[in-house]
């Protein structure tokens, strides 16, 4: 994500913190899977050349058999169509941004705790999502459907909350006490020690935090150093512990790497559904929308294909924006299949707050769903099919108005009584008895309203003498038609249809 950083520092200073640790334990495998729904046994592998490693297998891998540190040869031996993939640290590091952004949606105080977790302080959002349980489904449910695996932790502190989320203790802990009793259960590896402290620790038998914590203060700093001592007083609390913050960056890019080339639509768009709602979460922190957004389609060995959504106001409802990329890639021909999809919005536009009445009902609401059905037309037919239509300061009828984008503020509407409809050329009439006649029906004409008198245009070439009238006909129809000024050759004055009133 564009110009992701942390800076800043959040003191723990509140006694009314609530931390939200998310720990992704996957996040080398789902980083390079989430962009594919099928259930292929999958492993990340580390190591030399010769001697790789299973680091992190799916859950079709587990199931038949293959664990972490399994060699990978082994691992081929137990299944056949095992898909072998090769950690990627860059994607992992622009994946904790992006779900950090994503994150800002609940609360404003957000921190990188480490290559693979994110920090919410969620104390003073709770109140505006209906307590923690509400608040924590929430999370957890848009997490997965990004396409993560995630572990979490609640507690007071953040260390606290992290080391609860990596040994996978879910129940929260909102209080002191309850922090402690929880931390107690944490095994030593939840802790993240370097490999000499936690040999020390191992080596006089200590299995647990609750183990440190039962053991004179000072004894343990000599065999573990101040350091070691310094991080349970934060995890406990008895310490400040600040965290640098997480700084939304200025616009929004994100990539999807596919476990192997597609060039199904159906599977484009499940890899594609997960970036468009890691817009519309980054959107939503940023109370800001996008009046359009680019898709790269990147394939192996040629140019990618760009497709653009563009949209008639700025908006960030995902469901919408989806509907949008479904019609316009079903229009967009791909020349080779696809290994990799990014999204890029750079135009990033506050959203006013919408004023709602004290009875608000779907026809209250409704007043964009004009918008959504313009969007959609433009998706399918191209943006140049679909216009709107907007006055010019010009008295004569034909040069009175042109196109523009739907949507577009104009002068507003003439207080002329004038047809929507407008011949592409003015109609002439035949006469009888100086009375116009209206082709293909019998009958006479009633003048009911006129004349207006429009002489204009004498500078630009396109000079007009009219007198201009609304009439009826004896069949129902309304038409507007006009009589020249001058008279022809002949010594008449001629009529012409120019309008069809509705």
């Amino acid at each position: 994500m564009g110009d992701c950083r942390a800076e800043g520092i959040q003191l723990l200073a509140g006694t009314n913190m609530l931390w939200l640790c998310l720990y992704f334990r996957s996040l080398s495998l789902d980083v390079l899977a989430r962009g594919d729904c099928s259930p292929v046994p999958r492993v990340i592998v580390f190591g030399p050349e010769t001697r790789l490693q299973v680091l992190v297998p799916n859950a079709a891998a587990l199931v038949r058999g293959i664990h972490a540190e399994m060699r990978l040869s082994a691992a081929q031996t137990l299944v056949d169509d095992l898909h072998v993939l090769t950690r990627d640290a860059a994607a992992e590091q622009a994946a904790v941004s992006s779900i950090a952004a994503w994150c800002g949606q609940f609360t404003s105080t957000v921190s990188l705790l480490s290559p693979d977790a994110v920090l919410l302080e969620i104390g003073a959002s709770l109140r505006l999502f209906g307590g923690l349980p509400p608040l924590r489904q929430t999370i957890d449910a848009g997490i997965t459907a990004l396409g993560y695996h995630v572990q979490t932790g609640i507690a007071p502190t953040p260390l606290g909350a992290w080391w609860l989320a990596r040994a996978n203790i879910a129940e929260p802990a909102t209080d002191r006490e309850q922090l402690r009793a929880a931390l107690a259960r944490v095994p030593l590896r939840g802790m993240a020690l370097k490999s000499d402290v936690m040999a020390v620790l191992q080596g006089v038998g200590l299995r647990t935090v609750g183990d440190c914590l039962r053991l004179p203060r000072d004894a343990l700093a000599r065999r573990c150093g101040a350091t070691f001592i310094n991080m349970l007083d934060r995890a406990l609390g008895d310490a400040p512990d600040p965290r640098p913050l997480f700084v939304l960056p200025p616009y929004f890019t994100s990539r999807l790497p596919l476990p192997a080339a597609v060039d199904d639509c159906a599977m484009l768009l499940f890899a594609i559904h997960r970036l468009v709602l890691e817009l519309a979460g980054f959107l939503q922190a940023r109370e800001a929308g996008v009046p359009g957004f680019v898709l790269q389609l990147y394939h192996p060995g040629q140019v990618p294909t760009t497709v653009s959504i563009g949209l008639v106001s700025a908006s960030r409802d995902a469901a919408h924006l989806l509907r949008l990329v479904r019609t316009k890639l079903e229009q967009t021909p791909l020349p080779d299949g696809v290994h990799e999809v990014a999204l890029v919005a750079r135009d990033i536009r506050p959203l006013a707050a919408t004023a709602t009445t004290l009875f608000d009902t779907a026809e209250t609401r409704g007043s964009d769903h004009w918008t959504a059905l313009v969007e959609q037309l433009r998706a399918r037919l191209g943006d140049n099919a679909v216009t709107g239509l907007q006055l010019v300061a010009d008295h004569r009828p034909e040069r009175a108005w042109h196109y523009c984008a739907p949507g577009e503020d104009g002068p507003g509407m003439s207080d002329a009584a004038r047809p929507l409809w407008l011949l592409v050329e003015p109609l002439l009439l035949r006469q009888r008895d100086q009375r116009p006649l209206l082709p293909g029906h019998h009958g006479a004409l009633t003048l009911q309203r006129g004349p207006e008198r429009i002489e204009s245009g004498w500078w630009d070439g396109g000079d007009v003498m009219r007198d201009y009238f609304a009439a009826r006909h004896d069949d129902g129809i309304r038409v507007w038609l006009f009589r020249e000024r001058c008279p022809d050759a002949t010594g008449q004055r001629r009529w012409f249809l120019h309008g069809i009133f509705g």
